[in-house]
């Protein structure tokens, strides 16, 4: 007599589904790791570039090239916002996919633990079933020394 848990074909579906809401997770923290990190850039940028502006300053500047600097500062500036925006709106999504994945691995542990407890029946059966045909067998020998 062999173990075979009815629903493994089940456990088998909801392990994908659980590896495969774990995978989007992993793709949107990557994601959300590319952007933080271009956000330091950015942010090294617009300290390096907010420098060279003060240096220029200092130099005496003319009123066009102080423009032209005020308006790259400015770009520099809404793209910062626009890239934070996007890091604001890819943590929602990890939330989001974090909370699946979760959800996905809370339904797998669910079967697996059912899995576990019909397979340690399955053994007490086993074991019920060996002790008493070991009793059957002692006491047909306990017979068959009694009438020899």
């Amino acid at each position: 007599m062999r173990f075979n848990f009815r629903l493994e074909s089940i456990l088998r579906l909801r392990e994908r589904a659980e590896e495969n809401a774990r995978l989007d997770l992993v793709k949107v923290r990557n994601k959300l790791a590319i952007l933080e990190s271009e956000l330091e850039v950015l942010e090294e940028k617009i300290k390096i570039t907010s420098d060279k502006l003060l240096k220029r300053l200092e130099e005496g500047s003319s009123g066009a090239e102080i423009h032209e600097w005020k308006v790259y500062m400015e770009k520099l500036e809404e793209e910062k916002y626009n890239l934070r925006e996007e890091i604001s709106a890819k943590k929602a999504e990890e939330q989001e996919k974090l909370k699946i994945y979760l959800e996905k691995r809370k339904e797998r542990m669910a079967l697996e633990k059912l899995k576990e407890r019909r397979y340690k029946e399955y053994l007490r059966e086993l074991d019920y079933r060996e002790k008493k045909f070991l009793d059957e067998v002692a006491e047909k020998n306990h017979w068959r020394s009694k009438l020899k």
